[in-house]
């Protein structure tokens, strides 16, 4: 092809430019500012939602891996709701941020969640970790204060490298948990004032990108190529980038000769299995997800390397089909900002196996030191324990409070069992004196008689306040 005519080429592209322009640019300043303006609406929502940040903790011995994840966000997807009930109520799609802190010697497991949905979430939690701990803690991010208080603070996040349609490797192609590998980076840190977060915020996404892959890999088979009013759209916003590489496409282009029906193409072998694995991805439910990651640090020296370690361990889910990659780094209190917010905005989609792979509670087999695990188990209480409002308050003394999975109740003992008796065994600061001692006090008010010997004067100050003055005086 001579210069000449590539040059009367490009004099035409910009022609045709000038002109689409002239009479669309208002199309696309609708769309950015409708999109500036939902950015806006879900900032302000989350910004003032009530919201609570929970702990959990599983025992070190814990079986439950993956698949145990899978099924957790497979109940938790019953928060999607209605497109249309969303415009109605004016209200926008609740989302959940599941999150990994690490700190010198400490992992932990956080989720940060609208406080409206604790029940529901605790409920699908312990049904499929039966042992886990769940406490309602303070933010950790708000342990370093606004201006930084001497850390170096970047921040990146974690994106597909392809179009979300094609699937990750995932937990069942590998040996080991594919959790320990990223735990493992987290546990380099060698500082006590070195910190990183992960943060996972996942939204339910309807049912419409199933359909999608669906049709996609339908035509693909079929060889047909059917616009989508989602197709249209996303081409309108893509225009001003795309337009003259199209029409460098279109002038360079061989003329086709005219055809008749549509014949079905010949694919190739990793063709169709890209189409298969597409449509396996789209068998499971799925969730919009972003990936954040923050380092904290007083030695910025340490930044770079850090960061890429983390990023580093999401290209174990890798494959030739689609992977993870780091976007850029963003400096200080823009990244903190942005992570205390969970700021939702954009991500991209993972079904639930996909999403169970990169986030789970860690199990029996993730042998990296430093984990926060349950020191110890609790059971359920017995079905006959005597509860407060079990029995008339005269024949019960109080003297303690369950704590099994977050229902606090308090119980006591009966009044005819206090005459048989009573073993209190434990090691030195359990509270061995202090639960005699709420037992005596119990007496002293109901009025009854009570012997309480023991060498502590800590024990001895507790109980005098609740003796009567008169009965003081009797006594000196």
């Amino acid at each position: 092809m001579s210069l000449d005519l590539i040059y009367s080429i490009i004099q035409e592209i910009i022609k045709i430019g000038i002109f689409f322009f002239s009479y669309t640019w208002w199309v696309f300043v609708l769309i950015f500012a409708w999109e500036a303006y939902q950015n806006s609406r879900k900032k302000g929502w989350v910004e003032n939602l009530d919201h609570i940040i929970l702990k959990v903790e599983v025992p070190k011995n814990n079986e439950k891996g993956p698949v145990a994840a899978e099924m957790m966000f497979a109940s938790l997807h019953g928060i999607l709701k209605d497109a249309d009930d969303q415009r109605k109520e004016g209200s926008i799609q609740e989302h959940i941020s599941f999150e990994i802190v690490a700190s010198l010697n400490n992992i932990s497991f956080y989720i940060w969640l609208p406080s409206y949905l604790k029940d529901y979430l605790e409920g699908q939690l312990y049904a499929q970790y039966p042992s886990a701990e769940i406490t309602i803690v303070n933010d950790y991010s708000l342990e370093i204060g606004n201006d930084g208080d001497g850390y170096h603070l970047y921040g990146t996040e974690i994106a597909l490298e392809k179009d979300h349609m094609l699937p990750i490797k995932t937990f069942i192609s590998f040996e080991v948990d594919p959790l320990a590998s990223i735990t493992s980076v987290l546990s380099k840190l060698d500082d006590i004032n070195e910190q990183i977060w992960i943060q996972y915020l996942v939204q339910p996404e309807s049912n419409d990108w199933q359909s999608k892959s669906q049709n996609h890999t339908s035509n693909v088979r079929s060889g047909n190529n059917t616009l989508t009013l989602d197709s249209i759209f996303g081409s309108i916003k893509s225009a001003p980038f795309t337009l003259p590489k199209t029409l460098i496409s279109m002038a360079l282009k061989a003329p086709e000769p005219p055809s008749g029906a549509v014949t079905k193409p010949s694919l190739s072998k990793h063709e169709e299995a890209e189409l298969t694995a597409i449509d396996t991805k789209a068998m499971k439910l799925g969730y919009n997800v972003k990936i954040r990651v923050i380092y904290a640090s007083k030695n910025s020296e340490k930044v770079k390397y850090r960061l890429q370690a983390v990023a580093g361990s999401f290209k174990q889910f890798n494959t030739t089909l689609n992977g993870f990659v780091s976007g850029k780094t963003i400096p200080g209190k823009l990244a903190l900002d942005e992570y205390r917010a969970r700021f939702f905005d954009y991500g991209f989609i993972l079904n639930i196996e996909e999403l169970a792979s990169i986030y789970h509670l860690p199990h029996v087999s993730v042998e990296t030191p430093n984990i926060n695990w349950v020191s110890s188990k609790k059971s359920e209480p017995p079905s006959n324990l005597p509860l407060e409002g079990s029995s008339p308050p005269e024949e019960l003394t109080l003297f303690g409070q369950t704590n099994f999975r977050g229902n606090r109740q308090k119980f006591g003992i009966k009044k005819e069992d206090r005459s048989r008796h009573m073993y209190i065994i434990g090691k030195s600061g359990v509270g061995k004196s202090y639960s005699l001692a709420l037992l005596s006090i119990s007496d002293i008010y109901a009025g009854r008689g009570v012997i309480f010997r023991n060498t502590g004067l800590k024990t001895s100050s507790i109980l005098i306040p609740p003796i009567p003055c008169i009965q003081l005086l009797s006594m000196l």
